[in-house]
């Protein structure tokens, strides 16, 4: 089965892991728990299921305490992860089958309907159907009251076409306002004040405010080619560098090519600091250096959503 980052996976056990990268390692599929599925009492539910949403404490308590075999320790990224084996997929949910799947539903709630329209605004601007896809709640339909919109885009030409249409705020897509962007400051965490935050998200274009509800966009292009090799992890580190080259910057994991005399590259793998920098700025970054058997060093920012006591930030001018 063909599996990408953004999709989700199900088990038997009512567990619903958002994929976060290409293939398979070791028959495993790199995921992280998002959801569980919870009985309810019917006499107090509109319907008898309901979906429980799991920070990264929470998940990473609930497997090592009830589904350990979930846990993963990958040796050639030298880090535990959540990890679930094919056999053990019950269901896989494609966003770029969901999207095609709620494009032609005949559900007429207000969550729904936005988001067609805010689809058919991005297919109005020039985005081809078959490079948009649709993740998080809506996908599983397990959205509710504060949930937000989140898009997927497979194509780099389509995303920044997107993020133009995003920035262009003359029509149904409009900026966030400050206790809009206090709010994800707040779900997101990290290491930036809240005026850091703001400042490099809102150059990105990435996110915007449709009928009210917040609307993302992520870019998932596989890599040219599957980095197979085996990093090791070493000390935390914190460096300033400039950027010479952002073209993955947006990314899975986001990368940038770096000017410094011993460290080639940044990676990222947290939504948190994609798209952070731009080729030419100078910047602060605090990660895991890793190094190679070859003697290649990068660091590595935040493995986790949150990213603890990680950072990438632009120094200003």
């Amino acid at each position: 089965m063909k599996i990408l980052p953004r999709d989700y996976v199900s088990t038997a056990e009512g567990l619903f892991f958002a994929v976060v990268d290409f293939g398979q390692e070791e028959g495993r599929i790199i995921s992280f728990l998002r959801y569980q599925k919870i009985q309810e009492a019917e006499s107090t539910a509109v319907s008898p299921l309901r979906y429980l949403k799991l920070s990264t404490s929470e998940a990473d308590a609930l497997l090592s305490r009830s589904y350990p075999q979930y846990h993963y320790r990958s040796e050639r990224r030298d880090v535990s992860l959540h990890g679930v084996p094919e056999e053990a997929i019950c269901r896989h949910w494609s966003a770029r089958e969901g999207l095609v799947d709620l494009m032609h539903a005949k559900g007429t709630n207000r969550f729904q309907t936005t988001t067609r329209q805010a689809v058919m605004q991005l297919i109005d601007g020039g985005i081809q159907t078959k490079n948009l896809g649709i993740s998080g709640s809506l996908l599983l339909g397990a959205q509710g009251e504060g949930s937000d919109i989140d898009l997927v885009c497979y194509h780099n030409d389509d995303f920044q076409r997107a993020r133009q249409l995003l920035a262009d705020t003359s029509g149904m897509f409009q900026p966030l306002t400050t206790a809009d962007w206090r709010q994800s400051f707040d779900r997101r965490g990290g290491e930036l004040t809240f005026a850091e935050y703001c400042w490099h998200e809102q150059r990105k274009h990435n996110k915007a405010i449709v009928e009210g509800i917040k609307l993302d966009i992520d870019l998932v292009v596989p890599p040219n080619e599957t980095d197979s090799s085996h990093w090791r992890k070493k000390e935390m580190v914190r460096l300033r560098a400039q950027v010479t080259e952002d073209r993955f910057g947006f990314h899975y994991p986001a990368r940038w090519t770096i000017d410094h005399p011993s460290i080639g590259e940044i990676l990222c793998f947290t939504a948190t600091y994609s798209g952070q920098a731009f080729c030419g700025e100078t910047i602060d970054v605090a990660g895991v250096l890793e190094c190679h058997p070859s003697g290649q060093r990068r660091v590595v920012v935040g493995h986790s959503r949150e990213a603890e006591n990680a950072y990438l930030k632009v120094v200003p001018s």
